[in-house]
């Protein structure tokens, strides 16, 4: 429901529905949340759902390079420049990505 409500930009309600869930923590519905956020460009709360995120230990490098990709996309380089900082100075590193082709077969 949250990953729905988010693609269609309701941002808003999946917010509300994710903090008045009687769950545990769940980083991966916060990080849905977190990526809907980037696909509208809500900086405001993507930054909140990070902030969230952090204090509660329950943030990974995925957290900072989507909250980074949100402030690019809005042409805020001061808010990239913050969050890398933050990365830098936190010792969080992104694991680097990889891909394989096949050639013959």
């Amino acid at each position: 429901m949250v990953n729905l409500l988010g693609r269609a930009g309701h941002l808003e309600e999946a917010y509300v529905l994710v903090k008045n869930m009687n769950t545990e923590l769940d980083p991966v519905l916060w990080g849905t949340l977190l990526a809907a956020c980037r696909l509208h460009d809500n900086i405001a709360l993507g930054e909140e759902i990070a902030e969230f995120l952090v204090g509660k230990n329950l943030a990974n490098s995925g957290t900072y390079i989507v909250l980074s990709n949100i402030n690019a996309s809005a042409g805020n380089w001061d808010g990239v420049a913050r969050v890398r900082t933050l990365m830098k100075d936190s010792g969080v590193q992104k694991e680097p990505g990889c891909s394989s082709i096949e050639v013959n077969n």
